[in-house]
């Protein structure tokens, strides 16, 4: 789907992500479980950016997230001619009208815009009125020669016609709507709704294998899917051979992790991801997505791998900072009394990321995911040896010196303590 708006995510206890609208249910709903906020409440968000439908921004500000997806959505889905029709009728009702509208008002626009005609070469008055002569709509001039046709006022004539039927320009074209407003409610829901798919595809046929065709077919897959079902979809695109189709990833139930487009070779092994995954309980399926983040892998063959070893692998969700990481250690070698005394002096988010770092953990917005035999997790960054410097993935700093010795003698002590009872 086609970028329309980015933004800015804020949940109840400050933590912050981006997203791309319009986005799929499953982005959607892993949005909420990164930001840990519950499906029922609204977030809060502010607006970073609008592609193509600046003049937007003062109308969607304070609506609710789900109601901007849904317009977002809609608005992704037209053709040049649509977005101009979309353009004209909302600078019409913003020129008719007393008083602020909102995202209601723009979806009952956005399922109107069929009802419209565009001009795209009338620009101003001048060139709408020249239209309108030489295209038989003002029948008082058919008749003119061409030469006495070019003496006329052209700007009046296309004046008069706009202001008679309330049509206005855009930076594309005059738009008129020629019907009422489709003021049918269009439906969205509170929350976002859990797909009956792991992958939604559109399929098309490769533009640099068919280059003779002006309007490629395109067809929606969802996976996982049956032999059969993968057969009837490549074979409406009429391809040669699998390699010459492409497939999007629309939406995902693991977003951001696999490459966006492919060639329709993949699809089968795609489809056994999706088969694998759509097995996992909802707890195994959140383990594998923090380890999906963990190891930052990027393809198939890997995350059909990590699917198998979910459980060599344990996830405490409860954990989402480095401090509650450090906390959790301190308290699994410590009383009480000494516990609390390191928790006051110690820097808890330089402890949690040593801890991190000596487990070979990794702290993801899921929770703190680990090993159970405490080996490495290594991600393509860390092979690379990429620094990272922000989010889950930065590097820590150490602990106070000595500090590793200290820990480890309380361990002795506290384990002599329980075999002296």
């Amino acid at each position: 789907m086609t970028e329309i708006f980015r933004v800015e995510l804020l949940s109840d206890d400050d933590q912050s992500s981006e997203l791309i609208l319009p986005a799929g249910d499953h982005a959607l709903r892993d949005m909420y479980a990164r930001l840990r906020q519950p499906l029922h409440s609204p977030f809060g968000w502010s607006l970073l950016r609008c592609r193509g439908f600046e003049y937007l921004a003062p109308f969607i500000q304070d609506e609710s997230l789900l109601s901007v997806n849904e317009l977002a959505r809609q608005l992704s889905g037209m053709d040049s001619r649509q977005r101009t029709a979309f353009e004209g009728i909302t600078k019409r009702e913003l020129e008719l009208r007393r008083g602020p509208f909102g995202v209601e008002d723009l979806l009952h626009y956005a399922q109107s815009v069929d009802l419209c005609h565009v001009v795209s070469e009338a620009t101003d008055d001048a060139s709408l009125g020249r239209f309108y002569a030489e295209n038989g709509f003002i029948p008082e001039v058919d008749d003119l020669p061409e030469k006495t046709l070019e003496m006329l006022d052209f700007a009046k004539l296309g004046r008069d016609m706009r202001r008679g039927e309330n049509g206005v320009f855009t930076q594309n074209g005059y738009v008129l709507l020629h019907e009422e407003i489709d003021r049918t409610p269009v439906p969205v829901p509170d929350q976002p709704i859990y797909p009956d798919y792991v992958f939604l595809l559109k399929l098309e046929v490769n533009p640099f294998e068919n280059e003779g065709l002006i309007q490629p077919e395109q067809t929606e897959l969802k996976l996982p899917a049956s032999e059969e079902q993968l057969q009837q979809a490549v074979e409406q695109l009429a391809v040669g051979n699998w390699c010459e189709g492409l497939y999007t990833i629309e939406d995902s139930a693991i977003p951001n992790v696999l490459e966006e487009s492919d060639t329709l070779g993949s699809l089968r092994k795609l489809n056994d991801l999706a088969r694998a995954i759509a097995e996992l309980s909802q707890e195994g399926f959140t383990k594998y997505k923090a380890l999906l983040e963990a190891t930052q892998c990027g393809n198939i063959e890997a995350a059909l791998d990590y699917v198998s070893g979910l459980e060599q692998y344990t996830l405490n969700c409860n954990i989402c900072s480095y401090e509650q990481l450090a906390k959790e250690d301190i308290f699994s070698f410590a009383d009480a009394k000494t516990a609390d005394m390191l928790i006051r002096h110690l820097n808890l988010d330089s402890y949690g990321r040593e801890v991190e770092e000596q487990e070979h953990g990794c702290l993801t917005p899921y929770g703190y995911i680990v090993h159970i035999n405490a080996e490495p997790t290594i991600s393509e960054k860390k092979r690379l040896g990429i620094r990272m410097e922000d989010g889950y993935g930065a590097k820590a700093d150490g602990l106070p010196e000595g500090f590793t010795e200290a820990r480890s003698q309380t361990e002795a002590e506290t384990e002599m303590g329980s075999m002296s009872m």
